[in-house]
Order: C-alpha cells, then sequence, then structure tokens
C-alpha cells in the first residue's frame, strides 16, 4: 500500500505484511516525522487452501513432500530458511505449512510461535518435521507445543504424510484429480548450495537440532533463561549431553574446521534474544 507523510506528504509505498493489526509506526525518511499506519479495512485475507509451504533446508525432504502430495492438487511452496518462511507465509498465505524444526536463521519452534501470536495467520496449520538423528535420544514428542498441529519424522514422509495431514487438518484430503497427472517439479540441483561443504552443513544442523530439542521440551525455561542470561549455565547438562551426541556423529576433521556446535548456540541466545524484544 501507499501512504503520504501526514507532514511534508512525501508518498511512501509499505509493504501489508509490515502492518501489525493494531497499526504500526513509521518514520518518514524525508522530513523525521513519525506516524502511525492502520491496516487496510476489509479484513484479513483467507488462507489459500490450495497452497502447501515446504520450508525446508534439505532438497531431498522437499521432493519427498511433493512426492507424497503429487495426486492432490496443491500447490507446493518452498522456503530453505526461517526469514525466507515468515515473508513467504505472509505473501503467499498457504492454509498448510510444513516446517522444519531446525531451520537456519530462525528455528521451526519459534517460527510456529510467531505465526500463532499474529491473528491473520493464527488459522494456518503447522506440521512439523523433525529428525531423529539419534532415535535413543528423542523421547516421544508431545502431541501439542508451540502451536504446532503435528509431528512427523523425515524418514516417514512418503509413507505417513497423507495420514499425518488429514489429522492435522481433522478433515477429508484435498481431492484427488485422477484425469490430470501432476505436472514435474522444476528440476533443483543437487547437492548443497555453491561453497557449501555438505559436511559442514550437516555439522551445523546437527548443532541446531541439538538446540531445538531442547526448545522443544522447555520452551518456558529456554526464554527465562535467556532474559537472565544463564541459558548455558541453566542447560548446561543438555548441552553437555548435546555436544557429546555432536562429537560422535561428526568426524573429529569437520570439527577441526570450525566449532558449529559453540557457533548454534550463540546464534540460537541471539535469535531468542531479539524475538523477546531484549537488546
Amino acid at each position: 500500500m501507499v501512504v503520504s507523510c501526514p507532514k511534508c506528504k512525501t508518498k511512501l509505498r509499505v509493504g501489508d505484511e509490515k502492518i501489525k493489526p493494531e497499526g504500526t509506526r513509521f518514520r518518514c525518511p524525508k522530513c523525521g516525522a513519525a506516524f502511525r499506519v492502520a491496516r487496510p479495512q476489509g479484513g484479513a485475507k483467507a488462507p489459500d487452501r490450495r497452497k502447501v509451504l515446504v520450508a525446508h533446508e534439505k532438497g531431498e525432504v522437499v521432493r519427498a513432500v511433493e512426492a507424497a502430495l503429487s495426486k492432490a492438487s496443491y500447490r507446493v511452496l518452498r522456503a530453505s530458511d526461517g526469514v525466507d518462511t515468515l515473508v513467504k507465509v505472509l505473501k503467499e498465505l498457504p492454509f498448510l505449512l510444513i516446517l522444519d524444526a531446525a531451520l537456519p536463521k530462525i528455528t521451526g519452534y519459534e517460527i510456529a510461535r510467531r505465526l500463532r501470536g499474529r491473528p491473520d495467520t493464527k488459522p494456518l496449520k503447522v506440521v512439523l518435521v523433525s529428525s531423529a538423528d539419534d532415535p535413543r535420544r528423542v523421547a516421544k514428542r508431545p502431541a501439542s507445543a508451540h502451536g504446532v498441529n503435528a509431528y512427523v519424522e523425515e524418514s516417514d514422509i512418503p509413507a505417513r504424510l497423507l495420514q499425518v495431514l488429514h489429522e492435522a487438518l481433522s478433515e477429508k484430503p484435498a481431492e484427488v484429480e485422477p484425469s490430470r497427472p501432476a505436472p514435474e517439479p522444476p528440476p533443483r540441483a543437487e547437492g548443497p548450495p555453491a561453497g557449501e561443504d555438505p559436511d559442514v552443513l550437516r555439522a551445523k544442523r546437527l548443532a541446531r537440532t541439538v538446540l531445538s530439542d531442547i526448545e522443544l521440551y522447555s520452551p518456558e525455561k529456554v526464554s527465562e533463561s535467556i532474559r537472565d542470561n544463564t541459558f548455558q549455565a541453566v542447560f548446561a547438562q543438555e548441552l553437555k549431553e548435546g555436544l557429546k551426541h555432536y562429537e560422535s556423529r561428526i568426524p573429529v576433521e569437520v570439527r577441526g574446521r570450525g566449532n558449529f556446535f559453540q557457533d548454534a548456540i550463540d546464534e540460537f541466545m541471539e535469535e531468542k534474544r531479539r524475538s523477546l524484544g531484549i537488546a
């Protein structure tokens, strides 16, 4: 939408997704005047019942979801990190989000929490994809946490995704269109992005997964420890066990390329501080 500065009348283009339900304050870049912009009247747009957003950094997981939904008339959209996911949810308004728990930049749990806090995205159904890198470490997932409707393991997507979606939506799946084959998905480059080492990517992802598991089971405790700046002390035992697991899975020569585990902790704490409004 286009708004005018009430003081100097400068025209400003503001994305609708940047305007909160109660309105948002902006500052004119020309004269410096501060003013409030209200959300356009007419009510929030309804989610698109045919759009499914898959937010996952692994191309093979995205393709597995596309294959599982290939006979249904869903339009599958993609996002590869937390920032991209939030932008596309607000822009595309899908009715279903299939979300990676250990998504880069912003974790899946944090994304779900933010979306549940917005009236326009609260109806969104969220299915969290978790990766049990070591099944012995993963207890039974909570039936409901962080506003998530259901969970599915990466390895279960081909066989169980439609069943999980049916349970999450509590309604009949989208109608199948047998007379028209699903279009082939556009080709995707295999392997990691240019310049990214697959062993390093795996190390970073495993480190993020450890942090995501901690957040899953103790969200309030995590937030409190971040506010008190005691996260690493409060969760010292969990982090110690996570590091042991990380070191057992990541070869020493890969670990020698960087302190990816501590980097993940630092990034996690910084993102949580931002989400909690802590400077």
